[in-house]
């Protein structure tokens, strides 16, 4: 039995596509879109197990429907024939609803409303889909548009905008889904299978997102690994998110911490939110340590983060962490809401000869 490696589930699973198609896409281009939905669909099961892919303003010769509201909100169809008793040689078609319980969204978001741009001039919202209308069987959805699903703008992708609403959370509100995996910032745009490295910031186009066996049976599992770094052409989806009933998981940049061997890629790790923590103050405290020095931080009341002397760590400060970054020699102290105007005190213990360095963030 063939098995998901982007949700890790069985081909019992269906999946559906919707792929935004913009009006100065040329013909090449959308073939290409359609390409690519094929190739994720084929990660997620076989053509049998498909529920159908809505592109563009459709194709009546193809019999391919078009990606507005309607196929959206319906995440899912199949093709019905009708044959004529008497004259078989007349038949007719139709689209029937029928959810998928995966849906591919191929296109372009915008933050400030958290919409997903269809074709027929429409949107989606999440206001648009509060009535249920994903709650027919849809589990997981994956959005491949920029910033729709961002929460807290983790990382400040959106430093310097006046606002920001955290689109994220209204999408984690709709009824249904169980999972939603997409983007926080930027999303890889298709690109050329022939000259896949790209476009934005170096990263990778949508051909580089290459699906990954995951061992354990959860979609933001496999999701961090598909857009994690590849350790062979060094590509990744830094702006990658995925939203589940319980937690928030997004790619945390690690300042001026580099990738160990790799002095020019800086360091991401796959972090998570718990739900409860979502309306919180995001302000706090970080403090990164390169070796050969230990770093303690100590509250006004003396509870006591960093080592503890015997191997282990005290995380005694409400909120914090101390974390060794994977394949690094660097500390880092977080001390998540802390109240700004109080009182805390940042000992530096040395471990050793050399020199070393200190970030205060």
């Amino acid at each position: 039995m063939a098995v998901s490696q982007i949700v890790n589930r069985t081909v019992t699973d269906t999946a559906a596509a919707v792929l935004y198609v913009r009006d100065d896409y040329t013909q090449e281009e959308i073939e290409r879109e359609y390409g690519v939905a094929e190739d994720l669909l084929a990660a997620l099961g076989p053509e049998s197990a498909w529920r159908g892919i809505a592109q563009g303003d459709g194709d009546e010769e193809q019999f391919i429907p078009p990606a507005n509201l309607e196929f959206m909100r319906a995440a899912g169809y199949e093709v019905v024939t009708a044959t004529l008793q008497g004259a078989e040689d007349v038949t007719a078609r139709a689209f029937v609803h029928n959810q998928a319980e995966i849906l591919l969204y191929v296109g372009h978001g915008h933050h400030n409303d958290g919409s997903l741009l269809l074709n027929g001039g429409e949107n989606v919202a999440p206001g648009e889909l509060m009535d249920g209308a994903w709650a027919e069987g849809l589990d997981k959805v994956i959005l491949i548009g920029c910033s729709v699903l961002g929460i807290n703008d983790c990382n400040d992708w959106w430093a310097g905008v006046l606002t920001y609403d955290s689109p994220g959370k209204k999408w984690a509100n709709i009824p249904g889904p169980e999972q939603l995996l997409g983007f926080q910032a930027n999303a890889p745009v298709i690109g050329d299978p022939d000259n896949g490295e790209l476009i934005l910031e170096s990263w990778p186009s949508l051909y580089y997102l290459a699906p990954h066996q995951c061992l354990e049976p959860y979609g933001v599992c496999a999701w961090g690994l598909a857009t994690g770094l590849n350790p062979v052409t060094l590509h990744q989806f830094p702006t990658a998110v995925a939203i589940d009933t319980e937690k928030y998981y997004y790619w945390k940049l690690w300042f001026r911490i580099p990738i160990p061997g790799h002095p020019d890629k800086e360091l991401y790790t796959w972090q998570w939110v718990p739900r409860d923590e979502w309306d919180l103050n995001t302000e706090g405290l970080e403090a990164l340590m390169a070796s050969p020095v230990d770093l303690h931080f100590y509250d006004r009341y003396g509870n006591h983060l960093g080592p503890d002397g015997s191997g282990g760590f005290d995380i005694e400060i409400p909120g914090s962490s101390y974390e060794i970054p994977e394949g690094t020699d660097y500390k880092v102290a977080f001390v998540k809401n802390a109240d700004l105007s109080d009182e805390y005190d940042v000992r530096l213990v040395g471990t050793g000869a050399g020199t070393f360095d200190f970030n205060l963030l």
